[in-house]
């Protein structure tokens, strides 16, 4: 089972909705020391320590500024709707046979977010 962070959505504006947000949640998860194994061995490890330092100085309006989109993109699958299914598949296909999908902000993409579980559900 995966159960991690995914990028997606209906367009471009979306991703980057998504993308600031996941940015967000890395610079306060990643402040944490149990996280860093997955820092360090994805050569990131210089961010979490950054990011504590960060925290304990009280500079929490500057720990978005430090993870940056290569982080991001390393750590993150991420495409739009019409292309998620692939990526997922190349991502963790090998490794997992169950995931979590992330729920659309807005109802109406609800149908969408259907087709693409029933569709990772036929891999």
């Amino acid at each position: 089972m995966a159960s991690g962070f995914i990028i997606t959505g209906r367009d471009a504006a979306a991703l980057l909705r998504k993308r600031e947000w996941t940015r967000e949640q890395f610079s306060f998860l990643y402040s944490t020391p149990a996280y860093w194994p997955v820092l360090e061995e994805m050569g990131f490890g210089d961010v979490g320590r950054a990011l504590n330092a960060a925290a304990k100085d009280d500079r929490w309006q500057d720990m978005k500024g430090l993870v940056s989109d290569e982080l991001i993109d390393a750590l993150v699958p991420q495409g739009h709707y019409g292309e998620i299914v692939d990526v997922l598949r190349r991502e963790y296909a090998s490794l997992v046979d169950r995931l979590t999908f992330p729920v659309p902000e807005d109802p109406a993409e609800d149908g969408a977010v259907a087709e693409i579980v029933a569709a990772l559900r036929k891999s």
